[in-house]
């Protein structure tokens, strides 16, 4: 039996630039791959500003930071924007912690981001 944890991942493409992606689950070193795969995707079919939901996240490690942190850089990069909807206080506090609020949009709804 399979105990690894799972990410679905959902895309939406509202136009040629933007790519929304929806995440459910946990984030970290056995899923980051998956969620790397659909960055790397997303850029290169056109988007510079990525939307990350990460309201249905239920646990973010070091690796899945790192993913948040590559696709970033990658956005910025090509003078692209990565930002993070992040409802979950206490996800919220560790990408406070680590600055990542800081190179990231980090919004509490979908509603503030528009």
């Amino acid at each position: 039996m399979d105990t690894r944890p799972e990410l679905k991942v959902e895309i939406t493409r509202p136009s040629r630039d933007h790519a929304v992606v929806v995440l459910e689950g946990e984030l970290n070193i056995f899923t980051t791959s998956l969620l790397n795969a659909v960055f790397l995707r997303s850029i290169d079919e056109g988007a510079s500003r990525v939307l990350v939901d990460l309201g249905k996240v239920t646990v973010i490690d070091s690796t899945g930071l790192g993913a948040l942190v590559s696709c970033a850089k990658r956005l910025l990069g090509a003078d692209g924007a990565l930002d993070v909807v992040c409802p979950n206080e206490s996800i919220r506090r560790l990408l406070e912690a680590s600055g990542l609020d800081r190179i990231l949009g980090v919004y509490p709804s979908c509603h503030e981001t528009l």
